[in-house]
């Protein structure tokens, strides 16, 4: 942990303790060869833009990836604390690896009050932009939790889900309203690249909305890395769904 750490702060917000943490070298809660798929994909991409549902360690590690090449991230993520402890991990990241780039943060914040639900909403837009990075962080609060999310529940969190992208990852809650959203609102660009991971409880939806890919299974058992004290996940449930559009925007194999 920093030594940093504020406790005036952490008395009131105990869930924020985990913004102290260091992270550079914690691997993200998938196996490794899960992960090194991904990144090796996202390398094949001259400044790619990314997409992904449900921000973490992976956030970090991919931000790292195309700090110095440059490119585009966006993350989009339900849970308030949650988004705030990624949040102040981006800013350390950016601020101390800039190497003389400027960085400059903006944040936006205001409640939204949908039409079919009585409560104010959280909307918040952190936008941070380091040299050739840019990193669009949003939250979007979610009005209940039916199971994994309905398309009801997570409406203003699937709005935010906009293209073209080159990399679109899928690791949030709300997973198959997610993955209709993708496949038919255009979000991936000619080329771009459909990461589904937990993939094995999705099969079916995957295989039908975006079919022909392929699927990966991680080896390298993982432990989530911010919880040592829980077991080291199984290797079977570790599976992620691969697939690409051709250059030509017709659907193709991954």
């Amino acid at each position: 942990m920093n030594a940093a750490v504020d406790p005036v702060m952490l008395k009131h917000r105990p869930d924020l303790s985990l913004a102290y943490a260091d992270v550079k070298g914690l691997q993200p809660n998938m196996s490794p060869t899960v992960f090194a798929a991904l990144q090796e994909t996202i390398a094949t991409v001259q400044r790619p833009t990314i997409l992904e549902t449900g921000i973490g360690l992976s956030t970090y590690h991919l931000c790292d990836q195309i700090r110095t090449t440059g490119g585009t991230y966006i993350g989009i993520e339900h849970n308030w604390s949650w988004f705030e402890v990624v949040e102040a991990w981006i800013r350390r990241l950016l601020t101390l690896h800039a190497g003389g780039v400027p960085v400059e943060q903006r944040r936006f914040i205001g409640p939204l009050r949908p039409k079919y639900y009585p409560k104010p909403v959280l909307h918040v837009d952190s936008l941070f932009l380091a040299g050739p990075l840019t990193v669009k962080l949003l939250l979007r609060q979610a009005t209940g939790m039916t199971g994994d999310g309905t398309a009801e529940e997570f409406h203003e969190y699937l709005e935010a889900i906009a293209g073209p992208v080159d990399v679109a990852i899928v690791d949030g809650r709300a997973r198959i309203p997610t993955l209709e959203r993708i496949a038919t609102r255009g979000v991936l660009r000619p080329g771009g690249m459909l990461f589904l991971h937990d993939a094995a409880t999705y099969r079916k939806v995957a295989e039908t909305l975006f079919p022909g890919g392929r699927f990966l299974e991680g080896r390298g058992g993982f432990k989530n890395a911010l919880r040592p004290d829980q077991p080291a996940r199984a290797l079977v449930p570790d599976e992620a769904y691969l697939w690409r559009i051709s250059p030509e925007g017709n659907a193709s194999h991954a």
